[in-house]
């Protein structure tokens, strides 16, 4: 099952946290499938900067249907800096509900929008591919 659509929300991001070594993201958006139908995301995930500038993140995040029903994973980016935004990519490796059992991935269209240090504005596109068990309701 493939399903896109647009995204839109606010990243808060703070430095030496007990959580992050370095650099510790908190990310809620809307993900509005092309349905019209929202679901929340929302995203926690660690962030390095190396010596040559670029920026590496990974972490998890979950993806709530209107129902309730989640999906959740794994979180990687990479950019170099200074950035507006780059693709990113999630693995789906579970979900609840109806998409018990599920799997697949996300490829994430990212831009960014800087407006104080520690907020970002995050909006693009997404498509993400679906696997559900046999008999698993869509």
């Amino acid at each position: 099952m493939e399903f896109n659509g647009r995204h839109e929300g606010t990243e808060h991001f703070g430095v030496d946290t007990q959580r992050c070594a370095f650099l510790d993201h908190h990310l809620d958006e809307v993900f509005t499938r092309t349905d019209g139908t929202p679901w929340n995301f929302a995203s926690v995930y660690c962030g390095t900067i190396d010596t040559h500038g670029v920026w590496s993140g990974t972490g998890t995040f979950t993806l709530t249907s209107p129902t309730g029903d989640t999906l959740s994973g794994r979180s990687t980016s990479r950019a170099q800096l200074p950035s507006t935004g780059v693709p990113y990519h999630l693995d789906i490796e579970s979900g609840t509900g109806q998409f018990n059992g599920a799997h697949g991935d996300c490829t994430v269209d990212e831009h960014l929008a800087s407006s104080v240090f520690g907020v970002q504005e995050h909006s693009g596109s997404f498509t993400c591919n679906l696997t559900t068990p046999v008999g698993a309701a869509r």
